[in-house]
Protein backbone atom coordinates (compact mmCIF):
# COMPACT_ATOMS: atom_id res chain seq x y z
CA UNK A 1 0.00 0.00 0.00
CA UNK A 2 2.83 2.39 0.86
CA UNK A 3 4.48 1.67 -2.50
CA UNK A 4 1.26 2.40 -4.38
CA UNK A 5 0.88 5.72 -2.53
CA UNK A 6 4.50 6.50 -3.27
CA UNK A 7 3.91 5.76 -6.97
CA UNK A 8 1.01 8.21 -7.01
CA UNK A 9 3.26 10.80 -5.42
CA UNK A 10 5.87 10.39 -8.13
CA UNK A 11 3.59 10.25 -11.13
CA UNK A 12 0.97 12.81 -10.16
CA UNK A 13 2.94 15.10 -7.81
CA UNK A 14 -0.08 15.30 -5.49
CA UNK A 15 0.52 16.64 -1.98
CA UNK A 16 -1.45 13.75 -0.54
CA UNK A 17 -0.59 14.33 3.09
CA UNK A 18 -0.14 18.09 3.23
CA UNK A 19 -2.51 18.45 6.16
CA UNK A 20 -0.49 16.04 8.34
CA UNK A 21 2.97 16.90 7.04
CA UNK A 22 2.94 20.70 6.88
CA UNK A 23 5.57 21.07 9.61
CA UNK A 24 7.40 17.77 9.07
CA UNK A 25 10.98 18.64 8.05
CA UNK A 26 13.01 15.66 9.28
CA UNK A 27 14.82 15.15 5.97
CA UNK A 28 16.98 17.81 4.32
CA UNK A 29 16.89 17.63 0.49
CA UNK A 30 19.92 19.97 0.34
CA UNK A 31 22.10 17.80 2.56
CA UNK A 32 25.10 15.97 1.08
CA UNK A 33 24.17 12.37 1.95
CA UNK A 34 27.58 10.93 1.06
CA UNK A 35 29.29 13.45 3.32
CA UNK A 36 26.76 12.79 6.11
CA UNK A 37 27.60 9.09 6.01
CA UNK A 38 31.37 9.76 6.04
CA UNK A 39 30.97 11.96 9.10
CA UNK A 40 28.80 9.28 10.73
CA UNK A 41 31.55 6.69 10.14
CA UNK A 42 34.09 8.83 12.00
CA UNK A 43 31.68 9.36 14.89
CA UNK A 44 30.70 5.68 14.97
CA UNK A 45 34.36 4.61 15.14
CA UNK A 46 35.11 7.05 17.98
CA UNK A 47 32.00 6.08 19.94
CA UNK A 48 32.11 2.35 19.04
CA UNK A 49 28.63 2.39 17.55
CA UNK A 50 26.89 1.17 14.44
CA UNK A 51 25.21 3.56 12.01
CA UNK A 52 21.45 3.56 11.41
CA UNK A 53 20.38 5.20 8.15
CA UNK A 54 16.70 6.14 7.96
CA UNK A 55 15.82 6.51 4.26
CA UNK A 56 12.65 8.48 3.57
CA UNK A 57 11.16 11.86 2.81
CA UNK A 58 9.13 14.68 4.28
CA UNK A 59 6.34 13.86 1.81
CA UNK A 60 5.61 10.44 3.30
CA UNK A 61 3.14 10.01 6.18
CA UNK A 62 4.73 6.68 7.18
CA UNK A 63 8.05 8.42 7.82
CA UNK A 64 6.14 10.99 9.88
CA UNK A 65 4.33 8.30 11.88
CA UNK A 66 7.47 6.19 12.36
CA UNK A 67 9.50 9.16 13.62
CA UNK A 68 6.77 10.33 16.01
CA UNK A 69 6.21 6.79 17.31
CA UNK A 70 9.91 6.31 18.05
CA UNK A 71 10.12 9.73 19.76
CA UNK A 72 7.21 8.83 22.05
CA UNK A 73 8.74 5.55 23.30
CA UNK A 74 11.36 5.90 26.04
CA UNK A 75 13.02 2.54 25.37
CA UNK A 76 13.21 3.07 21.61
CA UNK A 77 14.81 6.47 22.27
CA UNK A 78 17.28 4.85 24.61
CA UNK A 79 18.25 2.22 22.06
CA UNK A 80 18.52 4.77 19.25
CA UNK A 81 21.12 6.56 21.37
CA UNK A 82 23.39 3.52 20.84
CA UNK A 83 23.52 4.32 17.10
CA UNK A 84 24.78 7.18 14.99
CA UNK A 85 21.59 8.10 13.13
CA UNK A 86 21.58 9.50 9.58
CA UNK A 87 18.43 10.74 7.80
CA UNK A 88 18.86 10.10 4.07
CA UNK A 89 16.45 12.12 1.92
CA UNK A 90 14.54 10.74 -1.05
CA UNK A 91 12.26 13.22 -2.81
CA UNK A 92 11.74 14.95 -6.13
CA UNK A 93 14.21 17.64 -5.01
CA UNK A 94 16.98 15.12 -4.31
CA UNK A 95 16.78 11.38 -4.93
CA UNK A 96 20.41 10.63 -3.90
CA UNK A 97 20.73 7.90 -6.59
CA UNK A 98 24.46 7.23 -6.17
CA UNK A 99 24.33 6.91 -2.41
CA UNK A 100 21.28 4.65 -2.57
CA UNK A 101 23.00 2.50 -5.20
CA UNK A 102 26.01 2.10 -2.89
CA UNK A 103 23.63 0.91 -0.15
CA UNK A 104 22.08 -1.77 -2.38
CA UNK A 105 19.02 0.22 -3.51
CA UNK A 106 17.10 -0.11 -0.20
CA UNK A 107 14.09 1.87 -1.52
CA UNK A 108 12.89 -1.30 -3.24
CA UNK A 109 11.48 -2.19 0.20
CA UNK A 110 9.33 0.95 0.37
CA UNK A 111 9.45 3.80 2.88
CA UNK A 112 10.61 4.21 5.51
CA UNK A 113 13.50 1.76 5.19
CA UNK A 114 16.39 1.35 7.64
CA UNK A 115 19.98 0.44 6.75
CA UNK A 116 22.52 -0.63 9.38
CA UNK A 117 26.23 0.00 8.72
CA UNK A 118 29.28 -0.68 10.86
CA UNK A 119 31.80 2.08 11.49
CA UNK A 120 33.68 1.08 8.33
CA UNK A 121 30.59 1.68 6.22
CA UNK A 122 29.89 -1.99 5.50
CA UNK A 123 26.18 -2.77 5.18
CA UNK A 124 25.15 -5.18 7.95
CA UNK A 125 21.41 -5.28 7.36
CA UNK A 126 18.56 -3.62 5.47
CA UNK A 127 15.20 -3.56 7.25
CA UNK A 128 11.83 -2.83 5.66
CA UNK A 129 9.53 -1.38 8.29
CA UNK A 130 6.24 -2.93 7.18
CA UNK A 131 6.89 -5.78 9.64
CA UNK A 132 6.78 -3.24 12.49
CA UNK A 133 3.37 -1.87 11.52
CA UNK A 134 0.19 -2.19 13.54
CA UNK A 135 -2.64 -0.58 11.57
CA UNK A 136 -1.57 3.02 11.11
CA UNK A 137 0.94 2.78 13.94
CA UNK A 138 3.82 0.53 14.99
CA UNK A 139 4.61 -2.24 17.49
CA UNK A 140 7.24 -1.03 19.94
CA UNK A 141 8.39 -4.53 20.92
CA UNK A 142 9.34 -5.41 17.33
CA UNK A 143 11.26 -2.15 16.87
CA UNK A 144 13.04 -2.67 20.20
CA UNK A 145 14.05 -6.23 19.28
CA UNK A 146 15.43 -5.00 15.94
CA UNK A 147 17.42 -2.18 17.57
CA UNK A 148 18.79 -4.49 20.26
CA UNK A 149 19.86 -7.07 17.67
CA UNK A 150 21.92 -4.66 15.54
CA UNK A 151 23.32 -2.36 18.23
CA UNK A 152 27.08 -2.50 18.81
CA UNK A 153 26.52 -1.59 22.48
CA UNK A 154 25.70 -3.68 25.53
CA UNK A 155 22.05 -2.62 25.45
CA UNK A 156 20.91 -4.66 28.45
CA UNK A 157 23.45 -2.94 30.69
CA UNK A 158 22.43 0.41 29.22
CA UNK A 159 18.77 -0.19 30.06
CA UNK A 160 19.72 -1.18 33.60
CA UNK A 161 21.78 1.99 34.03
CA UNK A 162 18.89 4.12 32.71
CA UNK A 163 16.55 2.65 35.31
CA UNK A 164 19.01 3.35 38.11
CA UNK A 165 19.12 7.03 37.14
CA UNK A 166 15.33 7.42 37.14
CA UNK A 167 13.84 8.71 40.41
CA UNK A 168 11.49 6.33 42.18
CA UNK A 169 8.43 8.54 41.82
CA UNK A 170 8.93 8.84 38.04
CA UNK A 171 9.40 5.11 37.43
CA UNK A 172 5.71 4.86 36.58
CA UNK A 173 6.63 6.29 33.19
CA UNK A 174 8.85 3.26 32.60
CA UNK A 175 7.46 0.50 34.81
CA UNK A 176 3.70 0.18 34.42
CA UNK A 177 1.35 -2.31 36.07
CA UNK A 178 1.28 -5.39 33.88
CA UNK A 179 4.75 -4.63 32.49
CA UNK A 180 7.48 -7.24 32.61
CA UNK A 181 10.85 -6.81 34.32
CA UNK A 182 13.78 -9.15 34.80
CA UNK A 183 17.08 -9.49 36.61
CA UNK A 184 20.19 -11.70 36.35
CA UNK A 185 20.33 -13.73 39.59
CA UNK A 186 21.28 -17.24 40.67
CA UNK A 187 23.07 -17.93 37.37
CA UNK A 188 19.90 -17.27 35.39
CA UNK A 189 17.23 -14.73 34.54
CA UNK A 190 14.29 -13.99 36.86
CA UNK A 191 11.29 -12.64 34.93
CA UNK A 192 8.05 -11.33 36.39
CA UNK A 193 4.94 -9.24 35.78
CA UNK A 194 4.42 -6.05 37.80
CA UNK A 195 1.27 -6.43 39.94
CA UNK A 196 1.51 -3.64 42.51
CA UNK A 197 3.51 -0.63 43.75
CA UNK A 198 4.21 -0.07 47.44
CA UNK A 199 3.10 3.20 49.06
CA UNK A 200 6.29 5.23 48.51
CA UNK A 201 6.91 3.76 45.04
CA UNK A 202 10.25 2.28 46.11
CA UNK A 203 9.26 -1.35 45.39
CA UNK A 204 7.06 -3.34 43.04
CA UNK A 205 5.36 -6.67 43.63
CA UNK A 206 5.99 -9.05 40.73
CA UNK A 207 4.45 -12.39 39.86
CA UNK A 208 7.18 -14.75 38.69
CA UNK A 209 6.94 -15.93 35.08
CA UNK A 210 10.25 -17.78 35.03
CA UNK A 211 13.29 -18.20 37.26
CA UNK A 212 16.36 -20.42 37.69
CA UNK A 213 15.09 -21.51 41.12
CA UNK A 214 16.57 -20.80 44.54
CA UNK A 215 15.58 -17.73 46.55
CA UNK A 216 15.64 -13.94 46.29
CA UNK A 217 15.73 -11.88 49.49
CA UNK A 218 14.54 -14.98 51.37
CA UNK A 219 11.58 -15.64 49.02
CA UNK A 220 11.28 -18.85 46.98
CA UNK A 221 11.66 -18.27 43.24
CA UNK A 222 8.84 -20.50 42.02
CA UNK A 223 6.68 -19.74 38.99
CA UNK A 224 3.43 -18.11 40.11
CA UNK A 225 4.85 -16.85 43.41
CA UNK A 226 4.94 -13.12 44.12
CA UNK A 227 7.97 -11.26 45.48
CA UNK A 228 8.82 -7.62 46.23
CA UNK A 229 11.75 -6.17 44.28
CA UNK A 230 13.35 -2.68 44.24
CA UNK A 231 11.98 -0.14 41.78
CA UNK A 232 15.24 1.81 41.61
CA UNK A 233 17.36 -0.56 39.56
CA UNK A 234 19.79 -2.92 41.35
CA UNK A 235 19.84 -5.06 38.22
CA UNK A 236 16.10 -5.01 37.50
CA UNK A 237 15.13 -3.71 34.07
CA UNK A 238 12.28 -3.78 31.58
CA UNK A 239 12.46 -7.00 29.58
CA UNK A 240 11.22 -8.06 26.17
CA UNK A 241 9.46 -11.21 25.04
CA UNK A 242 12.67 -12.65 23.56
CA UNK A 243 14.36 -12.41 26.99
CA UNK A 244 11.36 -14.09 28.64
CA UNK A 245 11.29 -16.90 26.06
CA UNK A 246 15.02 -17.44 26.50
CA UNK A 247 14.65 -17.52 30.29
CA UNK A 248 11.80 -20.05 30.12
CA UNK A 249 13.79 -22.34 27.81
CA UNK A 250 16.98 -22.14 29.88
CA UNK A 251 15.19 -22.59 33.20
CA UNK A 252 13.19 -25.57 31.88
CA UNK A 253 16.39 -27.20 30.68
CA UNK A 254 18.06 -26.53 34.03
CA UNK A 255 15.14 -27.62 36.18
CA UNK A 256 14.64 -24.28 37.91
CA UNK A 257 11.64 -22.21 38.84
CA UNK A 258 9.06 -24.98 39.35
CA UNK A 259 7.57 -26.38 42.51
CA UNK A 260 9.50 -29.58 43.19
CA UNK A 261 12.11 -28.86 40.49
CA UNK A 262 10.63 -31.16 37.82
CA UNK A 263 10.55 -29.96 34.22
CA UNK A 264 9.76 -31.34 30.81
CA UNK A 265 13.45 -31.35 29.90
CA UNK A 266 13.04 -28.52 27.39
CA UNK A 267 9.68 -29.47 25.88
CA UNK A 268 7.93 -32.57 24.52
CA UNK A 269 8.38 -31.40 20.91
CA UNK A 270 12.18 -31.16 21.08
CA UNK A 271 13.80 -33.48 18.52
CA UNK A 272 10.68 -33.87 16.39
CA UNK A 273 10.59 -33.28 12.63
CA UNK A 274 8.32 -30.46 11.50
CA UNK A 275 7.48 -28.26 8.54
CA UNK A 276 6.03 -24.82 7.79
CA UNK A 277 5.41 -22.52 4.85
CA UNK A 278 6.64 -19.04 4.02
CA UNK A 279 6.21 -16.74 1.05
CA UNK A 280 9.26 -15.79 -1.01
CA UNK A 281 9.11 -12.67 -3.16
CA UNK A 282 11.73 -12.17 -5.89
CA UNK A 283 12.25 -8.67 -7.26
CA UNK A 284 12.14 -8.92 -11.04
CA UNK A 285 12.46 -5.16 -11.68
CA UNK A 286 14.93 -3.67 -14.14
CA UNK A 287 16.76 -1.66 -11.47
CA UNK A 288 15.16 1.63 -12.46
CA UNK A 289 13.32 3.87 -10.00
CA UNK A 290 9.94 3.06 -11.50
CA UNK A 291 10.85 -0.63 -11.45
CA UNK A 292 11.71 -0.36 -7.76
CA UNK A 293 8.42 1.38 -7.03
CA UNK A 294 6.39 -1.23 -8.92
CA UNK A 295 8.39 -4.22 -7.66
CA UNK A 296 5.75 -4.98 -5.04
CA UNK A 297 3.26 -5.51 -7.85
CA UNK A 298 5.47 -7.27 -10.43
CA UNK A 299 7.51 -9.42 -8.01
CA UNK A 300 7.51 -13.19 -8.56
CA UNK A 301 6.11 -14.98 -5.52
CA UNK A 302 6.60 -18.57 -4.40
CA UNK A 303 5.28 -20.70 -1.57
CA UNK A 304 8.28 -22.19 0.24
CA UNK A 305 8.07 -25.37 2.29
CA UNK A 306 10.67 -25.61 5.04
CA UNK A 307 11.37 -28.76 7.04
CA UNK A 308 13.43 -28.96 10.18
CA UNK A 309 14.04 -30.41 13.63
CA UNK A 310 12.82 -28.71 16.81
CA UNK A 311 15.84 -27.64 18.85
CA UNK A 312 14.09 -25.80 21.72
CA UNK A 313 10.71 -24.69 22.97
CA UNK A 314 10.76 -20.95 23.69
CA UNK A 315 7.43 -20.10 25.27
CA UNK A 316 5.01 -19.60 22.36
CA UNK A 317 7.77 -20.28 19.80
CA UNK A 318 9.96 -23.11 18.58
CA UNK A 319 13.64 -22.80 17.76
CA UNK A 320 14.16 -25.00 14.71
CA UNK A 321 17.20 -26.18 12.73
CA UNK A 322 16.33 -26.07 9.02
CA UNK A 323 17.01 -29.41 7.32
CA UNK A 324 15.53 -28.73 3.88
CA UNK A 325 13.76 -26.05 1.87
CA UNK A 326 12.11 -25.93 -1.53
CA UNK A 327 9.66 -23.81 -3.51
CA UNK A 328 6.31 -25.25 -4.53
CA UNK A 329 4.45 -24.40 -7.73
CA UNK A 330 0.67 -24.40 -7.78
CA UNK A 331 -1.53 -25.74 -10.56
CA UNK A 332 -1.58 -22.31 -12.20
CA UNK A 333 2.09 -21.34 -12.06
CA UNK A 334 3.08 -18.40 -14.24
CA UNK A 335 5.74 -18.54 -16.92
CA UNK A 336 8.08 -16.49 -14.72
CA UNK A 337 7.51 -18.75 -11.71
CA UNK A 338 8.60 -21.75 -13.76
CA UNK A 339 11.48 -19.81 -15.30
CA UNK A 340 13.00 -18.72 -11.97
CA UNK A 341 12.16 -21.81 -9.90
CA UNK A 342 15.73 -23.15 -9.84
CA UNK A 343 17.11 -19.76 -8.77
CA UNK A 344 14.49 -19.55 -6.03
CA UNK A 345 15.39 -23.05 -4.79
CA UNK A 346 19.08 -22.16 -4.69
CA UNK A 347 18.25 -19.06 -2.67
CA UNK A 348 16.11 -20.75 0.00
CA UNK A 349 18.45 -23.73 0.33
CA UNK A 350 21.16 -21.39 1.60
CA UNK A 351 19.20 -21.43 4.87
CA UNK A 352 19.77 -25.15 5.43
CA UNK A 353 21.54 -25.77 8.72
CA UNK A 354 20.52 -22.40 10.15
CA UNK A 355 18.40 -21.97 13.28
CA UNK A 356 15.16 -19.98 13.12
CA UNK A 357 12.45 -19.10 15.64
CA UNK A 358 8.85 -19.76 14.51
CA UNK A 359 5.51 -19.32 16.26
CA UNK A 360 4.12 -22.67 17.34
CA UNK A 361 0.85 -21.99 15.53
CA UNK A 362 2.72 -21.84 12.18
CA UNK A 363 4.51 -25.19 12.63
CA UNK A 364 3.06 -28.56 11.58
CA UNK A 365 4.16 -32.11 12.36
Amino acid sequence: MRKILFCLFLLCSFTVYSQDLTNFQLFDPQSNAANDIEQAKVKAKNERKNILIHVGGNWNKWDFWFYNFCCSDLNINLLLSTYVVVRLNYSNENKNPEVLKSLGNPIKYGFPVLVILNYKGDTLHTQETGVFENGESYQSEKIICFLKKWSASDVNTLIINRNIKVKNNSNKALWKLGGKICCEKNNGLICGTINQWNEDKSQVLIKIISSPGGTYEGEDLVKGNTIWVPASGRGWHLCLQDEIDKSIAENQAGGGGTAGGNTSGGGAAVGKNCYWFEELSIDNSDGSLLGAVLSGITAIRYNVRYTGVIEQELGSNYKIIISNAGVELGNYASVNQVKYKNSANEYVQRNMGKSVVKEKSAVKF
